[in-house]
């Protein structure tokens, strides 16, 4: 976090939804707070965006704030979620006008 830092960039967390759950907005609010917790980063801001299409509401929430690079955590998908539902990460990278780091995550349940 200190390279990060010395830059001193605005970070954004964004969950595109599709129901507009109260739960998913308490989930990414508590979310962000732990990151900035355990990080000491003040300039983070969490973002729940009611769109229908995932890829679609990513690209134009970059483009209403600006954004220089997008990263997306991913996450190994079963077989038959491979074979019934595109990679969001795949999908949205061939026309990206910005930067992209997709990296994998685990799923952590509560």
């Amino acid at each position: 976090m200190a390279l990060v830092k010395g830059w001193k960039p605005e970070i954004y967390l964004l969950h595109v939804s599709h129901d507009n759950l109260r739960s998913e907005r308490d989930y990414i609010e508590n979310f962000s707070k732990a990151v900035v917790k355990e990080t000491d980063y003040k300039p983070l801001y969490y973002y729940v965006l009611p769109h229908e299409n995932s890829e679609r509401g990513i690209e134009l929430f970059i483009k209403s704030v600006g954004g220089e690079m997008l990263v997306l955590s991913t996450r190994k998908r079963s077989f038959l979620e491979r074979l019934f539902n595109a990679s969001l990460t795949k999908q949205i990278a061939y026309h990206l006008t910005v930067p992209l780091l997709a990296y994998h995550t685990k799923l952590v349940d509560n």
